[in-house]
């Protein structure tokens, strides 16, 4: 983004929704009405500890399974309106809007995690399994990257003035993963993250 005009949309944001579509067991134990519940089959699941913090809790020795949990946040991010009232940095300048999160991961042995932007129920933007995957089956293989309790991994997207086509791209401990990717022009797109083994730290949020 060197050299060019930036406006920070802020986006007041707290992790809320969880996936009933990938329960904790039948019984769906853990949901969105019931964030810190237990799971009574001994299976791994998630906690949503405060707006900003989850803990995963790992299954009991007695024959439990760690399940992954998705998480999404309250409120979606909006594609911004020409007509939209700016901050007055923006008035007098053409501006990339960029919606930006960040996420400190507490990491397991034998975690796995997903995170980025999705539309209903519909993965449009992941960092998943040393892969960057866009537009449902788009995939950029990242060989290198790996991850370890401490790294904030930070997930981006940027609308770029006069209509044309957003773009998005994920960091790691501040530096740039691979390449920034052009999508479609979504009208909505909503953060979350999916965590097996792997609790969320905090969330430093730059939307």
């Amino acid at each position: 983004m060197k050299g060019k005009r930036v406006c920070f949309v802020l986006v007041p944001n707290k992790w809320k929704f969880i996936d009933p579509g990938r329960p904790c067991c039948k019984n769906k134990c853990i949901n969105t009405d019931r964030p810190n519940g237990y799971c009574i089959e001994g299976n791994g699941y998630i906690q949503i500890k405060s707006d900003t913090n989850i803990k995963y809790i790992e299954c009991r020795d007695d024959g439990g399974t760690d399940k992954s949990s998705t998480i999404k946040t309250e409120n979606q991010v909006n594609k911004p309106k020409e007509n939209t009232t700016l901050p007055q940095c923006c008035f007098k300048c053409l501006t990339y809007s960029l919606f930006y999160y960040e996420i400190k991961f507490q990491y397991g042995e034998n975690a796995r995690l997903g995170l980025g932007f999705m539309k209903d129920q519909e993965n449009i933007i992941r960092l998943w399994a040393n892969a960057l995957w866009y537009k449902k089956d788009k995939k950029i293989s990242l060989p290198s990257f790996f991850i370890k309790t401490d790294d904030i991994i930070g997930c981006g997207l940027v609308y770029p003035p006069n209509n044309k086509l957003p773009y998005f791209f994920f960091t790691k401990n501040g530096t740039q993963i691979g390449k920034a990717v052009l999508l479609e022009n979504y009208e909505y797109l909503q953060p979350y993250v999916a965590l097996t083994r792997c609790s969320i730290e905090q969330i430093l949020v730059k939307t």
